[in-house]
């Protein structure tokens, strides 16, 4: 996963890539997986139900915790996505505020086109 920081002007102010092998004892502890970087079969997400609707927060969390639970996670040190967050951007009236890392900061996820890792059957859980 990659980490950047942008400013409003659209230039990279920072970034940092992240790397950590899959422990369930440390998922269980905080949410250091990113869905947007991550995969899996579609009979997984079928056998333990997709994102719980009842969440409207951490719903990727729940998710990975219970796939974890009922399949294998394979560590791919790849970047498979990227967190952006940008400053001096506030927030738009209404937005959820978990949405805002902090006053002035936006921050979204999304998988960069450019890197679309090819994936052997074997690696998806």
């Amino acid at each position: 996963m990659r980490h950047a920081t942008f400013s409003t002007d659209g230039r990279r102010i920072e970034s940092r890539d992240v790397s950590i092998p899959f422990q369930f004892e440390k998922l269980i502890l905080g949410n250091y997986i990113y869905a947007t970087g991550s995969a899996f079969r579609k009979s997984l997400w079928e056998r333990v139900g997709g994102y719980d609707k009842r969440f409207e927060v951490f719903e990727d969390w729940d998710f990975i915790i219970r796939a974890a639970q009922s399949g294998r996670f394979h560590h791919l040190p790849v970047v498979s996505g990227e967190s952006r967050k940008f400053t001096g951007i506030a927030a738009p009236p209404g937005a959820p505020s978990l949405a805002w890392r902090a006053e002035g900061t936006v921050a979204g996820c999304e998988t960069p086109a450019r890197s679309k890792p090819r994936f052997p059957p074997s690696a998806i859980g």
